[in-house]
């Protein structure tokens, strides 16, 4: 994983120095953050009577091979230069070295910088990255990401007030002002700097990830569609029993076999060669782990693959929030009478024990009390089975706590990191993720729940569940269009989920983990995983005929595929858990408390009321954007 920057600009007349921006100090500064391990500025001046001057630079952080690989990489003849941020998980078999860096770079120079090699070497890649590659010879510049978005890659384009060209990973607040926007998934930019200017006048071309014929199409270039057929008539009749798991069912118990197969396949792909810790006592592998179906099989899988006798990161992030908080303690005042001060009373119908707090509350009664979201509540659950099943592993549950005074304190820092995305949800999504990959927390005692050890995650590496829920219908939304439009209303909407993944958070969610010189990866969103799921029909993969769960209750028909491969790994409590949005489960949404207002609590449930949260940050400050969030899903 790397940071890379780039800079097209002009030299003042006479001279040979590059004529940066004062802010370009601080952008490098940045993108450094990402990778520690090397970091390197390489300029390259078009001789005259151009006067362009190209600046590269590049961070890298170590994660496979036996070596550091040292970016940007130049070729001293030729002078072509390439930044890559990213890994071949696929498309590339025997990486000389194990670097994929030097694999690309070779396969790049033998395309003589021809747009139909160039184009070719990178459709043969999956994985996630976002690459910058300088053809010196015939003075071509071309610019891409992976077409799932899974690295970010922001563009300054050049105007007649600020004639510069400028690539970065991320950007900086100094640099808001530049009009950064994000590189579009779709194709590659081919920029000839013969005919390129820095006006704003000239236009960049894109590039096809494909070629114009079909016989040209390449393994790695696209999602592929969702399977439409449609069930048979027999799926249209009512189940006998909608709140039982269809344990009994071969063709569901098949079909999640080899779902198991090909998800085990991505996670081996994605934890295998991973540098040893210099301490086998150290894991070397973290997980976002909120207790939820999709984590929790991917930690399980991922204890295949990692030595037995290093520990994993489980890493789980909770928020004081003071709105939630005041909710709970008027919930307490209501059941409380002036004999029961500090005991336990009836919890409303289907909700939990809550407690009165007292001027004698311990401190760990106190962070029970505040830290006890529902992520935690269902974390703790989930790492008692995974220890149930695996024994021999040490869990590592790292409880991440945020004092409300943090999260204040460090939002001014998320709000640049994610920028330029910037709604009220982007910030409730961004501090979780930023927080729970920073990995600074404690351990419980294993004897003693009650004893603490302070513990730093030093996991460089870092899986996430993000996409399960868009490919196997595990949104409110997918059952919506289900009750609605049938199985076919069903399809359609999985299918504008795929299809606006490149779009959505990834890249806001790379920037943020990456500030920390770590790394994350997707194991559901593998492109061949997308492939074989997309190739199931829709009544394996959901079936929305099941109930949908009260609060505490079991979810079967969202996600059925996986809950089924959930149980037949051994998962029975964590296969029927309800699905919640990370904002609301870390309770890093509306936290500050208002004139009374106090609508939504902890905001678990969504209330319908679409387009909440989207709203921008600016204009509102940093503290009062903690106020709203969004009420729809999370995605």
């Amino acid at each position: 994983m790397c940071g890379i920057a780039f800079c097209l600009s002009l030299r003042s007349e006479n001279s040979e120095e590059a004529n940066l921006p004062e802010e370009w100090e601080g952008l490098v500064a940045a993108n450094a953050a990402r990778g520690l391990d090397s970091h390197r500025t390489h300029t390259h001046s078009i001789p005259l009577p151009s006067r362009q001057s190209l600046t590269f630079f590049s961070s890298v952080l170590h994660l496979r091979g036996p070596s550091t690989f040292v970016q940007p990489v130049v070729s001293e003849p030729s002078g072509d230069v390439f930044c890559w941020n990213g890994q071949v998980f696929e498309g590339f078999e025997n990486l000389e070295g194990g670097s994929d860096t030097l694999a690309v770079w070779k396969k790049l120079q033998l395309t003589g910088g021809r747009k139909e090699e160039v184009r070719k070497v990178f459709g043969e890649v999956e994985g996630p990255w976002a690459m910058i590659y300088f053809h010196a010879s015939t003075r071509t510049l071309f610019v891409s990401r992976d077409p799932l978005g899974r690295r970010s890659l922001l563009v300054s384009r050049p105007t007649r007030t600020r004639p510069r060209l400028v690539f970065a990973s991320v950007a900086t607040k100094e640099t808001q002002g530049w009009e950064w926007e994000e590189i579009g998934c779709e194709g590659m930019l081919k920029i000839d700097l013969d005919q390129f200017m820095l006006d704003g006048s000239a236009s960049i071309s894109d590039l096809s990830r494909n070629g114009e014929s079909s016989s040209s199409r390449l393994p790695f270039t696209s999602i592929s569609p969702v399977n439409t057929s449609l069930p048979s008539s027999s799926f249209s009749i009512p189940l006998p029993d909608p709140t039982t798991f269809p344990d009994g069912d071969s063709i569901l118990a098949s079909a999640s076999d080899e779902m198991i197969a090909a998800l085990s396949e991505s996670v081996r792909r994605r934890v295998d060669n991973i540098p040893a810790r210099s301490s086998s006592a150290e894991a070397r592998l973290g997980i976002l782990f909120s207790g939820g179906i999709d984590c929790t099989v991917i930690a399980l899988l991922s204890d295949r693959f990692i030595p037995p006798s290093e520990p994993i990161d489980l890493l789980n992030v909770g928020f004081e929030n003071p709105r939630s908080l005041q909710n709970i303690l008027q919930l307490q005042r209501q059941q409380a009478n002036s004999k029961g001060k500090g005991k336990a009373r009836g919890p409303p119908e289907g909700g939990d024990v809550v407690f009165v707090a007292v001027e004698e509350e311990s401190e760990e009664a106190r962070r029970q009390r505040v830290y006890g979201v529902p992520d935690r509540l269902t974390g703790l659950e989930a790492v008692e089975e995974l220890r149930r099943l695996r024994p021999n592993r040490i869990w590592n549950f790292v409880e991440v706590d945020v004092p409300y005074e943090e999260c204040v304190r460090l939002t001014p820092h998320v709000l640049s990191l994610m920028f330029p995305s910037e709604t009220i949800m982007d910030l409730s999504l961004a501090l979780a993720l930023f927080f729970a990959s920073r990995g600074i927390g404690s351990l419980p005692s294993s004897s003693d729940p009650h004893i603490r050890t302070p513990y730093t995650s030093k996991a460089k590496v870092l899986l996430s569940g993000l996409g399960a829920d868009e490919q196997l219908g595990g949104y409110a939304r997918h059952r919506r269009a289900y009750e609605t439009a049938g199985w076919e209303g069903a399809i359609q909407e999985i299918q504008l989920d795929l299809t606006r993944i490149p779009t959505r958070n990834l890249g806001r969610d790379d920037r943020i983990i990456s500030s920390h010189s770590k790394e994350s990866r997707y194991p559901f969103l593998s492109l061949s995983f997308i492939d074989h799921l997309s190739c199931l029909p829709i009544e394996q993969k959901m079936d929305f005929r099941y109930s949908e769960p009260r609060e505490g209750g079991v979810a079967i028909g969202d996600k059925l595929l996986l809950r089924i491969a959930a149980g037949r790994l051994g998962l029975k409590e964590t296969r029927g858990r309800k699905k919640r949005a990370m904002q609301f489960g870390a309770r890093s949404a509306k936290m500050e408390v208002e004139g009374g207002d106090h609508r939504g609590g902890g905001g678990e449930k969504n209330n319908g009321r679409k387009g909440m949260g989207k709203e921008k940050v600016g204009g509102r400050g940093e503290v009062d954007a903690l106020k709203s969030t969004n009420e729809h899903e999370c995605a």
